[in-house]
Protein backbone atom coordinates (compact mmCIF):
# COMPACT_ATOMS: atom_id res chain seq x y z
CA UNK A 1 0.00 0.00 0.00
CA UNK A 2 1.10 3.43 -0.78
CA UNK A 3 0.33 4.03 2.95
CA UNK A 4 3.63 2.07 4.15
CA UNK A 5 6.60 4.74 3.52
CA UNK A 6 4.08 7.23 5.25
CA UNK A 7 3.50 5.06 8.35
CA UNK A 8 7.31 4.30 8.67
CA UNK A 9 8.08 8.13 8.28
CA UNK A 10 5.53 8.55 11.07
CA UNK A 11 7.38 6.51 13.39
CA UNK A 12 10.27 7.24 12.64
CA UNK A 13 9.66 10.90 13.69
CA UNK A 14 7.30 10.61 16.67
CA UNK A 15 8.24 6.63 17.91
CA UNK A 16 7.86 7.43 21.67
CA UNK A 17 4.24 8.96 21.46
CA UNK A 18 2.26 5.92 22.66
CA UNK A 19 -1.28 6.92 21.58
CA UNK A 20 0.44 6.96 17.94
CA UNK A 21 2.59 3.89 18.50
CA UNK A 22 -0.19 1.83 19.19
CA UNK A 23 -2.10 2.30 15.94
CA UNK A 24 0.63 2.50 13.76
CA UNK A 25 1.90 -1.08 15.19
CA UNK A 26 -1.47 -2.30 14.58
CA UNK A 27 -1.51 -1.14 10.99
CA UNK A 28 2.23 -2.50 10.82
CA UNK A 29 0.58 -5.76 11.45
CA UNK A 30 -1.99 -5.82 9.33
CA UNK A 31 0.16 -4.47 6.39
CA UNK A 32 2.75 -7.26 6.77
CA UNK A 33 0.22 -9.80 5.92
CA UNK A 34 1.40 -9.08 2.33
CA UNK A 35 4.73 -10.07 0.91
CA UNK A 36 5.25 -6.81 -0.72
CA UNK A 37 4.98 -5.00 1.90
CA UNK A 38 7.25 -7.23 4.32
CA UNK A 39 10.47 -6.39 1.94
CA UNK A 40 9.57 -2.95 1.68
CA UNK A 41 9.64 -2.35 5.33
CA UNK A 42 12.89 -4.54 5.82
CA UNK A 43 14.61 -2.35 2.90
CA UNK A 44 13.97 0.88 4.28
CA UNK A 45 15.21 -0.09 7.76
CA UNK A 46 11.98 -0.48 9.27
CA UNK A 47 13.32 -3.27 11.71
CA UNK A 48 15.60 -1.02 13.51
CA UNK A 49 11.95 1.96 14.11
CA UNK A 50 10.13 -1.00 15.01
CA UNK A 51 12.99 -2.40 17.61
CA UNK A 52 13.43 1.23 18.77
CA UNK A 53 9.48 1.26 19.23
CA UNK A 54 9.39 -2.02 21.13
CA UNK A 55 12.46 -0.67 23.59
CA UNK A 56 10.51 2.77 23.82
CA UNK A 57 7.31 0.87 24.99
CA UNK A 58 8.36 -1.97 27.00
CA UNK A 59 5.81 -2.04 29.56
CA UNK A 60 3.00 -1.53 26.96
CA UNK A 61 1.46 -4.98 26.09
CA UNK A 62 -0.76 -3.94 23.14
CA UNK A 63 2.19 -2.14 21.18
CA UNK A 64 4.35 -5.90 21.92
CA UNK A 65 1.41 -8.11 20.70
CA UNK A 66 1.16 -5.95 17.44
CA UNK A 67 5.11 -5.41 16.95
CA UNK A 68 5.38 -9.42 17.95
CA UNK A 69 3.10 -10.40 15.66
CA UNK A 70 4.57 -8.29 12.60
CA UNK A 71 7.72 -9.12 13.92
CA UNK A 72 6.94 -13.02 13.30
CA UNK A 73 5.97 -12.63 9.38
CA UNK A 74 8.89 -10.40 9.02
CA UNK A 75 11.20 -12.93 10.77
CA UNK A 76 10.67 -15.18 7.78
CA UNK A 77 12.93 -12.98 5.44
CA UNK A 78 15.63 -14.41 3.99
CA UNK A 79 16.85 -10.69 3.73
CA UNK A 80 16.94 -10.39 7.10
CA UNK A 81 19.90 -12.59 8.36
CA UNK A 82 22.37 -9.75 7.93
CA UNK A 83 20.70 -7.61 10.21
CA UNK A 84 20.20 -9.82 13.00
CA UNK A 85 22.89 -10.11 15.02
CA UNK A 86 23.43 -5.91 15.42
CA UNK A 87 19.73 -5.58 15.88
CA UNK A 88 19.36 -8.37 18.70
CA UNK A 89 15.46 -8.56 18.33
CA UNK A 90 15.28 -11.81 20.70
CA UNK A 91 16.32 -9.23 23.76
CA UNK A 92 13.57 -7.42 23.16
CA UNK A 93 11.08 -10.57 22.38
CA UNK A 94 12.26 -12.28 25.65
CA UNK A 95 11.64 -9.23 27.62
CA UNK A 96 7.79 -8.99 26.24
CA UNK A 97 7.37 -12.61 27.53
CA UNK A 98 9.09 -12.08 30.74
CA UNK A 99 6.95 -8.95 30.94
CA UNK A 100 3.73 -10.39 29.74
CA UNK A 101 3.92 -14.48 29.58
CA UNK A 102 1.85 -15.21 31.92
CA UNK A 103 -1.05 -12.61 31.15
CA UNK A 104 -1.50 -13.05 26.91
CA UNK A 105 -1.57 -16.07 24.98
CA UNK A 106 -1.44 -14.00 22.28
CA UNK A 107 1.95 -12.31 22.68
CA UNK A 108 3.52 -15.79 23.86
CA UNK A 109 2.39 -17.20 20.30
CA UNK A 110 3.33 -14.56 18.30
CA UNK A 111 6.79 -14.63 20.46
CA UNK A 112 7.85 -17.81 19.78
CA UNK A 113 6.55 -17.68 16.13
CA UNK A 114 9.24 -14.74 15.99
CA UNK A 115 12.19 -16.33 17.54
CA UNK A 116 10.90 -19.53 15.62
CA UNK A 117 11.48 -18.22 12.52
CA UNK A 118 15.03 -16.17 13.25
CA UNK A 119 16.81 -18.64 15.27
CA UNK A 120 16.96 -20.29 11.47
CA UNK A 121 19.07 -17.37 10.28
CA UNK A 122 21.17 -17.15 13.02
CA UNK A 123 22.59 -19.60 15.34
CA UNK A 124 24.16 -16.99 17.62
CA UNK A 125 20.51 -16.07 18.78
CA UNK A 126 19.53 -19.33 19.25
CA UNK A 127 22.68 -19.60 21.70
CA UNK A 128 21.56 -16.26 23.49
CA UNK A 129 17.98 -17.92 23.72
CA UNK A 130 19.49 -20.97 25.64
CA UNK A 131 19.56 -19.39 29.28
CA UNK A 132 16.01 -18.45 28.74
CA UNK A 133 14.71 -22.29 27.98
CA UNK A 134 13.66 -22.37 31.35
CA UNK A 135 10.57 -19.94 31.23
CA UNK A 136 10.05 -20.78 27.82
CA UNK A 137 9.04 -24.26 28.81
CA UNK A 138 6.93 -23.25 31.40
CA UNK A 139 5.49 -21.04 29.32
CA UNK A 140 4.27 -23.71 27.13
CA UNK A 141 3.53 -25.90 29.91
CA UNK A 142 1.07 -23.34 30.85
CA UNK A 143 -0.70 -22.95 27.28
CA UNK A 144 -1.00 -26.61 26.85
CA UNK A 145 -3.91 -26.04 24.94
CA UNK A 146 -2.70 -23.36 22.94
CA UNK A 147 -1.86 -25.11 19.26
CA UNK A 148 0.16 -22.51 17.80
CA UNK A 149 2.04 -21.97 21.26
CA UNK A 150 2.90 -25.48 21.65
CA UNK A 151 3.83 -25.57 17.34
CA UNK A 152 5.85 -22.91 17.62
CA UNK A 153 7.88 -24.01 20.17
CA UNK A 154 8.31 -27.32 19.15
CA UNK A 155 9.60 -24.94 15.78
CA UNK A 156 11.85 -22.67 17.82
CA UNK A 157 13.86 -25.93 19.53
CA UNK A 158 13.68 -28.09 16.55
CA UNK A 159 15.95 -25.10 15.24
CA UNK A 160 17.83 -24.48 18.16
CA UNK A 161 18.58 -28.40 18.46
CA UNK A 162 20.37 -28.20 15.03
CA UNK A 163 22.67 -26.42 17.07
CA UNK A 164 23.49 -29.21 19.51
CA UNK A 165 21.31 -28.01 22.56
CA UNK A 166 19.19 -30.86 22.21
CA UNK A 167 21.11 -32.27 25.38
CA UNK A 168 19.75 -29.02 27.65
CA UNK A 169 16.11 -29.75 26.35
CA UNK A 170 15.87 -33.19 27.61
CA UNK A 171 17.44 -31.78 30.98
CA UNK A 172 14.53 -29.78 31.08
CA UNK A 173 11.69 -32.43 30.51
CA UNK A 174 11.01 -31.73 26.56
CA UNK A 175 10.18 -35.48 25.85
CA UNK A 176 7.29 -35.47 28.11
CA UNK A 177 6.56 -31.73 26.86
CA UNK A 178 6.09 -33.12 23.93
CA UNK A 179 4.46 -35.69 24.25
CA UNK A 180 1.66 -33.64 26.27
CA UNK A 181 1.00 -31.38 23.44
CA UNK A 182 0.43 -34.34 20.85
CA UNK A 183 -1.86 -35.56 23.00
CA UNK A 184 -3.58 -32.29 23.33
CA UNK A 185 -3.75 -32.01 19.62
CA UNK A 186 -3.92 -35.11 17.96
CA UNK A 187 -5.39 -33.76 14.68
CA UNK A 188 -3.04 -31.12 14.35
CA UNK A 189 -0.88 -32.00 11.50
CA UNK A 190 1.04 -29.23 11.89
CA UNK A 191 2.23 -30.05 15.23
CA UNK A 192 2.68 -33.14 14.62
CA UNK A 193 5.04 -32.77 11.73
CA UNK A 194 7.33 -30.63 13.61
CA UNK A 195 7.33 -32.35 17.03
CA UNK A 196 8.97 -34.84 15.07
CA UNK A 197 11.35 -33.37 13.27
CA UNK A 198 12.59 -32.10 17.00
CA UNK A 199 12.32 -35.48 18.57
CA UNK A 200 14.70 -36.91 15.52
CA UNK A 201 17.28 -34.41 16.62
CA UNK A 202 16.72 -35.21 20.46
CA UNK A 203 17.21 -39.02 19.93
Amino acid sequence: PEILPLLLQVLNHAPSYLPLAQHLCAALNVFTKLEHCRAFFIAKGGLSTLKQVMTLHASDGFVQVESLSALWRLAGQESLRPLLDSLQLDANILDALHRFGAKSPALVAAALGALWNLSWLSDKLSARVLPDLPRLFDLQRQNITNEHIQCNFCGLLWNMSTGGASKLFVQYGAVSSIYSALKEHPKSARLYKTAASLLRYIF
